[in-house]
């Protein structure tokens, strides 16, 4: 499961097996207890940015961090964009495109990708702001298996390290994460929808309105000329 030098992808065929098989240190019944209370938690949540919160920091619980991020697909197609960040990614902004650094490169595979030695990463992104970036993993949001996003971690402290557990935990954590996102904007758009048709009912409304008004008025005129 070797990839780009430095850094480690997970089929999620194997992050499966492994799972079915009771995975690492007999910890199947707190990992599955842990999803499932994640799964509670955000379902609750239908709007947008209430949800993509929720995702990103329930996802840096589960790993330990205050470090993480997650970028969505822009409506063009063409890039990913950062649009909601903790800790170091609060404020920071930034786009890619596929196949560039961690994000494009989950973006382009598929799978989610592990680098514990990211400053010497031969494909990171050659930013200054990702200096501090010591440890990282990124993991897909898929849709009909089609990536609309990705989730981020990362560790800026020395001597911390990602493993496959947390790459195997986080994968299944974007699994739920995605059909939740998927619902939550299915639901936007109809809100979307009904919004434009109400709009739309109110203008006829209106130019009813003005129309029985002139009408009216039109009534009136001649009945005060037909008494005058």
């Amino acid at each position: 499961m070797e990839s780009d030098k430095g850094a480690q992808t997970v089929s999620t065929k194997k992050v499966g097996a492994e799972r079915r098989g009771g995975g690492k240190g007999g910890d199947s019944n707190r990992y599955i207890r842990t999803l499932y209370e994640t799964m509670l938690g955000l379902i609750h949540h239908r709007d947008m940015n209430d949800l993509l919160n929720a995702i990103i920091h329930r996802a840096a619980e589960l790993v330990a961090t205050e470090h993480a991020f997650v970028y969505l697909v822009t409506p063009e197609g063409d890039k990913m964009e950062l649009i909601r960040g903790i800790g170091t990614f609060r404020e920071f902004h930034f786009q890619v495109r596929k196949g560039e650094g961690m994000v494009g490169k989950v973006w382009q595979s598929g799978h989610p990708l592990m680098v514990n030695d990211y400053c010497q990463w031969e494909f990171r992104v050659r930013h200054p702001f990702f200096d501090m970036v010591k440890a990282a993993i990124v993991v897909p949001l898929l849709t009909n298996q089609k990536v609309i996003g990705v989730i981020g971690l990362d560790y800026i402290e020395d001597n911390r390290f990602f493993n496959d557990s947390q790459v195997e935990m986080l994968s299944r954590f974007a699994e739920l994460a995605s059909m939740v996102l998927e619902n939550a904007q299915i639901h936007d758009e109809v809100k979307k929808t009904l919004v434009m048709r109400e709009n739309e009912l109110t203008h006829v409304q209106q130019m009813l309105s003005r129309a029985v008004g002139v009408a009216n008025v039109g009534i009136f005129s001649e009945t005060m000329h037909q008494i005058v």
